[in-house]
C-alpha cells in the first residue's frame, strides 16, 4: 500500500496494483484483507501509531514544555522526510480514502494534539482547540511539501512551525 499509493492515488488504486506491488496473488491479498479500504486503514493505523509513539517518546523526554514540543515536531518532520511514502499516506491520501480514513486521521490529530498540549503553560485566552488546529495545519503543510516533491525539506520547516506553535 505504501509503495503503490504515490503512484496511483487512493481513488485510482486497484487490488491488482496492490498485489503486483506486493508480489502476491489476489487470493493471498483477500486472505488478509476484505477490501482495498481495509488494507489502507490497516496501513494507516500502523503508520500513525509509529509516528505518534516516536513523537510522544521524544517529547516526553524533555523536562520543559517548549523543548518537548520542539523535539516532538522535529522528530515528526524528520521521520516523514525519511519516509516520504508515509508522509504521502498520512498527509495526502487519508483525506481521499473515505470517511473511515478521515476519522482515523482525526484520531491521529487528537493524539498528537494531546502530546503537544501536555505541559503547555496555561493561558485562559488560548482556544481549547488550539493544538488540534496547529496539528491539522501542520498536516496540510506536509501535504503541500509532498505534492511539491519537497518531503526531504520538512525538517527545515520545523523552525517556522515552532514560531507558530509558540505564537511568537
Amino acid at each position: 500500500m505504501l509503495r503503490a499509493l504515490p503512484q496511483r492515488g487512493y481513488a485510482e488504486l486497484t487490488i491488482g496494483d496492490l498485489t503486483k506491488e506486493a508480489g502476491v496473488s489476489r487470493a493471498t491479498f483477500y486472505g488478509k484483507f476484505e477490501t482495498k479500504e481495509e488494507c489502507f486503514l490497516t496501513t494507516y493505523d500502523i503508520a500513525a501509531q509509529w509516528i505518534c509513539e516516536r513523537v510522544e517518546r521524544v517529547a516526553s523526554a524533555a523536562h520543559e514544555w517548549p523543548a518537548g514540543a520542539r523535539a516532538g515536531v522535529s522528530e515528526a518532520m524528520r521521520l516523514l522526510a525519511a519516509n516520504p511514502d508515509v508522509a504521502h499516506l498520512i498527509a495526502v491520501e487519508a483525506l481521499q480514502a473515505g470517511a473511515a480514513a478521515r476519522r482515523r486521521r482525526q484520531a491521529c490529530i487528537e493524539r498528537l494534539a494531546g502530546i503537544l498540549r501536555a505541559g503547555r503553560p496555561g493561558d485562559a485566552e488560548l482556544p481549547k482547540e488550539l493544538e488540534e488546529l496547529l496539528i491539522g495545519g501542520t498536516l496540510s503543510l506536509i501535504g503541500r511539501y509532498v505534492d511539491a516533491g519537497r518531503v526531504d525539506e520538512l525538517p527545515e520547516a520545523t523552525v517556522d512551525l515552532m514560531a507558530l506553535y509558540f505564537l511568537k
